[in-house]
């Protein structure tokens, strides 16, 4: 049989699919609701998600598997700022905490027999350091080259969180921080740091401390758990900051 071009693809969840099972007698919906709301979004701020149908291709066609959340985002940045020998991070808020229960192999499971939900939400909400990273707001009208917009992100995204002026900007690589949940890579700036001067937060921001960090300083934060990002730690790589 002829090799298919594609092994898989997706399609949108429909009203039609509450009550169907899948290829192998599964059901097509598994997921099941810990609180109210619809399940597809658009943020302004740059974020869509979608609910959608995993597809496999089987017996000559394309066949429903399972449903999953995608998460779609607008070009983006992550920007490795470097100060002689040094990389620029800042503190950034984000809705991560430990496990409740680490030693669980069955850990969403138990939280949703449980009802532990609220008690795991309560806990969400640490200061990570990580490099200067984001995405643009959507802008109606915006038809510059997506290099440009690129450029203009990361020059953003710097000033913005860090207060770092950049110069000698390069789009280096890109890097996808889950290719299960997410449709797109985001790119990877690599530039050289001018001038430090005050943040410019937006409004919902939460950024804590910036600093320079040596190749030996950063390997501790990551020895030490205060650096787990997985974009960050892409991107220092594929600019060769090797820690």
């Amino acid at each position: 049989m002829e090799k298919p071009e594609k092994l898989g693809g997706a399609r949108l969840l429909n009203s039609g699919d509450k009550a169907r099972e899948n290829h192998f007698g599964q059901p097509l919906l598994g997921w099941r609701n810990t609180a109210q709301g619809e399940r597809g979004f658009v943020n302004p701020r740059g974020f869509a998600v979608l609910w959608i149908i995993v597809q496999k291709y089987l017996d000559g066609q394309m066949c429903d598997l399972y449903e999953q959340p995608i998460i779609i985002e607008n070009p983006g940045v992550i920007i490795v700022a470097r100060l002689n020998d040094k990389v620029g991070l800042v503190q950034n808020f984000r809705l991560v905490s430990k496990r409740i229960e680490p030693d669980s192999t069955e850990y969403t499971a138990c939280l949703d027999n449980e009802q532990r939900w609220h008690e795991l939400a309560g806990q969400l909400g640490e200061l990570k350091w990580e490099l200067p990273q984001g995405i643009p707001p959507s802008v109606s009208g915006d038809d510059r080259p997506l290099a440009e917009v690129i450029m203009a992100a990361a020059d953003l995204e710097a000033l913005s969180e860090a207060g770092f002026t950049l110069a000698n900007k390069k789009i280096v690589s890109r890097v996808n921080a889950n290719p299960t949940f997410f449709a797109h890579s985001q790119w990877i700036v690599s530039a050289d740091v001018t001038g430090v001067g005050e943040q410019k937060l937006e409004d919902c921001e939460m950024i804590g401390d910036v600093r320079f960090f040596s190749r030996e300083q950063v390997r501790q934060l990551v020895t030490d758990g205060q650096l787990d990002n997985g974009l960050t730690k892409a991107a220092l790589a594929d600019t060769g900051f090797h820690y």
